[in-house]
């Protein structure tokens, strides 16, 4: 027995909380009745235990009342809370533990020492002692009276948290100037519980330095030339103004803004702006400045005013104030650049596109100069098109990381968002807006996702994407062909489980004392015949790029038979699955015997069920199956008793078609459809088509084989497997035949490529056959194409057939399917649809009944989802007794049977 605290030493901070964590191990089949916390104030050495937690409420501590929560749970937990902690609250703590028997009471020392901090305070740690510029090493350190390393703080800058930063210690490895601000910490249970607030100044050379000029880059002659000079800096810059003439720069100015009241010819020129302060410097770009006589008042006219729908027709005028009049030219702007498109004075489209709309504007032209008109905007609007999804992370995604998923339209007017994400045959609206962030993905994040563009006009959706979250090694295990007991020369596999994406690789360890040795490796490892040697502590590890973990140690425990007289199995019962059996142990040969045991042989070795006179097995399942012997013995000597063979029989379950070939079929070919099932005795099969409301009996084989196939053979088929215990039938299954179809479109000789018929929905038929052929000469046809559009995910169960309440059952999904893909379960409960988890195996450990009813998996990759065909867990309760005596006589040592002498060879 014993207790351990995961910490000896806890800083808590003033009216916040604190947790103790806390576990214990007893002795198996020990009550503990009593469990509680005490205190003893470290100021005061003679101060009597405060009770801070017992498991009779009345004997709190009136202090701790409604303050202290057991976190305890399964008696395995002793955590404990303590909520609006005070001064009174510093001391030592220490759990205790009780059974009613006064020897089996445990009180684990040393104490943990509970510490209790009045206030927080923020301070500055920079590398360089006066200043903090941008680069520097710089960190938030939050501190108390005692260590705040283990205590959950938040940072906040100017009023706003800073998400993901839950430490005392807020560092920055190259600080930047966006991270200047007013800065505190506080308490994550208790934001009133706050430091003081400190300012972080960031000193940064001239950053974005920006030339403009105003009113325009072309200016008529004896208007006036403002150029403006922006610039981010700390602290504040100086400006220089520059001018460029044939390749030399002049100082124009030492001001911001640089004023030229009468522009003359001899002002035009290239400007730039240089911006400085004590950390450096930064010159803009230059802005080019012309100035020149140019016509007047240019503007554009349009035939239609306001926004143009595809397809509509429009002319647009230029005019212009001039003298002498000038001629004119139509651009067009692409960004940053303009393409000149059309001359004369009007343009006319007879029927505008999108690629037809943008910003226009004509340029009168006379010998002194020219003038450009004003944009106008040709406002062609039309339904989205070309909607894609882009991902702020390419490829697949850790664990725990921050991804944005970005929808992109061409759509005019500017269209709104949707957000969907599949589940198998649904989709359900996630999100709206043209971005989605997802701030720590999560194995549940993972799946396939898609986004609709909507506008006046219609809608578009985008291809789908699919998010594949990956994630180190969890939840490994090891399991055993043979559970219990393996007797020498038994073969047994340990098998590793481990849910991770992508699937790991696998290693298994033999541990040896203090040292372990690698042995093995892959998922599976098979002992033909188990020897001592083989006998030992193993576990595995589970292992991908993203890390590893170690799976709980296992024993294979080899044991020896005693040596023992042989005996002939005289007694076969035949029982019903769920019934229940006493066995009783006969007379033997050996004088004074006393102590019985009864075995189990099985195929997979000897497992010892009882060590007394009487066996009861209840709720007998198939794998109760098999010979039991009972032995009994009197000092070192013993000799078998009694022998007979159970032989539990139960109606057909697990009932399951396939189909070859899998998919769709062509007509005239032949399809065979093949029945199994899990019965004892083997059972006998019928096959059932449903046509309508009307069911076909179509064969009384195992297997029906339908040769030559037309559509009228397509449709819904199961079987039914009975035998003397009942019956069960199959899930239906969709025999699709699909007929031969042509669809025609002529070709044209010329450098131009065509498409037709109609698309296909996702939602048809999963196999289509198309023939491509052409009315030019010596092309001919092309070879026939089968397209595999998707592949039907199945689910397996181990074990089969009806599960006992308390029993453990794993579904797993398998599929044909050459690209990876994430696995999610679903339980189907009358008309309700529950998410059970995620990953390529479902395990259900301690079966209840509510856990009956279908289960299906869906499979996702990036060709789409797929849903499993359902099956159904059958969980029935534990039935009634009836008792069976097996008595026995002596004849154990008066004939050898065939299986009494198998079974002396397999004890040596």
């Amino acid at each position: 027995m014993k207790a351990t605290y995961l910490q000896m030493e806890i800083c808590a901070l003033m009216s916040s909380s604190l947790v103790i964590n806390c576990t214990y191990e007893y002795p198996d089949g020990l009550p503990i009745v009593v469990e509680k916390w005490t205190m003893n104030s470290e100021q005061d050495d003679g101060q009597k235990d405060v009770t801070v937690y017992h498991t009779e409420e009345s004997k709190v501590s009136p202090s701790y009342q409604h303050r202290a929560v057991y976190l305890g749970s399964n008696n395995s937990v002793c955590s404990l809370r303590i909520h609006d902690v005070t001064r009174s609250d510093r001391g030592l703590y220490r759990f205790r533990f009780e059974s009613i028997e006064e020897r089996n009471r445990w009180t684990q020392v040393p104490d943990v020492v509970v510490d209790v901090a009045e206030s927080i305070k923020a301070d500055i740690v920079a590398s360089s002692a006066t200043v903090i510029k941008e680069g520097d090493k710089v960190a938030l350190v939050c501190n108390s009276s005692c260590s705040l390393d283990q205590v959950p703080l938040v940072w906040y800058k100017d009023g706003k948290e800073e998400s993901g930063r839950r430490s005392n210690v807020l560092p920055f490895a190259q600080i930047s100037y966006t991270d200047a601000g007013v800065y505190f910490c506080a308490d994550v249970d208790n934001r009133q519980v706050r430091s003081q607030e400190v300012s972080l100044d960031v000193l940064y050379a001239p950053k974005e330095t920006v030339a403009s000029v105003n009113p325009g880059q072309v200016i008529l002659e004896g208007t006036p030339l403002h150029l403006s000079c922006s610039s981010k800096a700390n602290p504040p810059c100086n400006y220089s103004w520059f001018k460029e003439n044939g390749g030399v720069s002049m100082k124009t100015g030492s001001e911001q803004k640089l004023r030229i009241e009468t522009a003359t010819s001899s002002d035009s020129g290239v400007y730039y702006c240089q911006a400085t302060n004590g950390h450096g410097q930064e010159t803009s770009r230059g802005v080019t400045v012309d100035v020149a006589y140019a016509p007047r008042r240019t503007q554009v006219t349009s035939s239609v005013p306001g926004l143009l729908l595809e397809g509509t027709s429009v002319t647009l005028t230029c005019m212009a104030d001039a003298n002498p009049a000038g001629t004119y030219a139509w651009f067009k702007v692409n960004g940053d650049t303009t393409a000149e498109k059309a001359t004369g004075r009007s343009w006319s489209f007879t029927a505008v596109t999108p690629s037809d709309g943008g910003v226009y504007y004509c340029e009168a032209r006379n010998r002194h100069g020219e003038e450009k008109s004003k944009p106008v905007t040709l406002d062609v609007q039309y339904a989205p098109k070309n909607t894609t999804v882009t991902s702020s992370v390419p490829g697949p995604l850790l664990e725990g990381t921050s991804v944005t998923l970005t929808c992109m339209a061409d759509a005019n007017p500017a269209g709104t968002y949707a957000w969907f994400k599949v589940n198998g045959d649904t989709t359900a609206e996630k999100a709206t807006g043209r971005s989605w962030s997802f701030t720590a993905v999560t194995p549940s994040d993972g799946g396939v996702y898609y986004c609709e563009a909507r506008n006046q006009h219609g809608e578009e959706k985008s291809k789908p994407v699919t998010l594949d979250v990956q994630y180190a090694p969890k939840n490994t295990t090891v399991t055993s062909s043979v559970s219990g007991l393996l007797l020498e020369g038994t073969s047994v596999t340990l098998t590793c489980m481990a849910d991770a994406n992508p699937a790991g690789t696998y290693a298994w360890f033999k541990v040896n004392g203090d040292t372990t040795a690698e042995k093995a490796t892959g998922r599976s490892w098979s002992f033909t015949a188990v020897t001592p040697s083989d006998g030992g502590v193993y576990y595995c590890e589970a292992r991908n790029r993203h890390g590893e973990e170690k799976s709980k140690p296992v024993t294979l425990d080899v044991q020896y038979s005693p040596k023992m007289s042989v005996m002939p199995v005289s007694l076969s019962v035949a029982m019903l699955e769920g019934s229940s059996v006493t066995l009783l142990c006969g007379p033997t040969a050996i004088p004074d015997a006393s102590g019985s045991s009864w075995f189990h042989v099985t195929g997979r070795g000897v497992s010892r069920r009882a060590d007394a006179d009487a066996l009861t097995l209840t709720s007998v399942t198939p794998a109760d199956s098999g010979l039991y012997y009972c032995t009994r013995s009197s000092g070192h000597t013993a000799d078998n008793a009694t022998a007979l063979i159970l032989d539990v029989q139960y109606a057909p379950k697990n009932t399951v078609m396939s189909m070859d070939p899998g998919g769709s079929i062509l007509e005239g070919d032949t399809v065979t459809l093949s029945c199994s099932s899990v019965a004892k005795p083997l059972s006998n099969y019928s096959w059932y088509q449903v046509k309508g409301a009307a069911v076909i009996k179509r064969g009384s084989a195992q297997n029906l084989t339908l040769v030559t196939v037309t559509p009228s053979d397509g449709g819904m088929y199961y079987c039914q497997a009975a035998n003397q215990h009942g019956g069960e039938k199959s899930p239906a299954r969709n025999v699709t035949v699909l007929a031969w179809s042509s669809v025609h479109k002529n070709l044209v000789p010329r450098e131009e490529t065509s498409t037709g018929g109609p698309l296909l929905p996702r939602t048809q038929s999963p196999l289509h056959m198309c023939k491509i052929a052409s009315k030019i000469p010596d092309i001919g046809e092309s070879a026939q194409q089968v397209m595999d559009v998707h592949d039907v995910p199945q689910v397996t169960v181990d074990p089969p057939g009806r599960l006992a309440e308390g029993s453990s059952v794993t579904l797993s999904c398998q599929s044909k399917d050459s690209l990876p893909g994430l696995f999610t379960w679903f339980h189907v409960d009358g008309v309700s649809i529950s998410n059970r988890g995620s990953g390529q195996n479902l395990t259900i450990r301690l079966v209840a009944v509510r856990d009956s009813g279908a289960y299906f998996c869906e499979m996702t990759n990036k060709n789409g989802a797929e849903n499993s065909t359902a099956v159904t867990l059958h969980v029935h309760r534990h039935q009634p007794k009836t008792i069976l005596y097996a008595l026995m006589g002596t004849i154990a040592f008066l004939s050898i049977g065939l299986f009494g002498l198998f079974l002396a060879l397999k004890m040596r």
